[in-house]
């Protein structure tokens, strides 16, 4: 029977300007399947309402489930790691970046204008 350590794992969390979002993160891996690393981060809700999974980044990591929950005191988000995207390293960084409401507002924006001016440039070829 053999037992693998886990590399050791930086998590910083972000907004998509880059700043600091003041979190607690949860490394405790009790209820994580064996092939999955479990990150549970704790964070407030005031300004980080409206992101929805989705919106949730985790930079070089692909095919991880992200869950979101919680609403008036505290937000929640739940993220699953396969643990085969870790490699061989003895030290893994994961940078998640989370947007505030103000963010996913300007995103919006851009989006719409974006579509506008597509529909603009269509409409104008002959």
């Amino acid at each position: 029977q053999i037992r693998m350590e886990d590399p050791t794992v930086f998590v910083r969390v972000q907004n998509r300007a880059g700043q600091n979002i003041n979190c607690s993160v949860d490394q405790n891996q009790f209820m994580a399947n064996a092939d999955e690393y479990l990150l549970k981060i704790r964070m407030p809700s005031e300004g980080f309402l409206k992101f929805e999974p989705r919106d949730v980044r985790v930079d070089f990591f692909y095919g991880c489930w992200v869950n979101v929950w919680g609403s008036s005191g505290s937000r929640q988000v739940e993220i699953k790691i396969p643990r085969r995207n870790f490699g061989y390293g003895f030290s893994v960084n994961i940078r998640v970046t989370i947007p505030t409401d103000a963010e996913l507002q300007q995103m919006k924006r851009e989006a719409l204008r974006k579509a506008n001016f597509d529909t603009l440039e269509a409409r104008s070829r002959p």
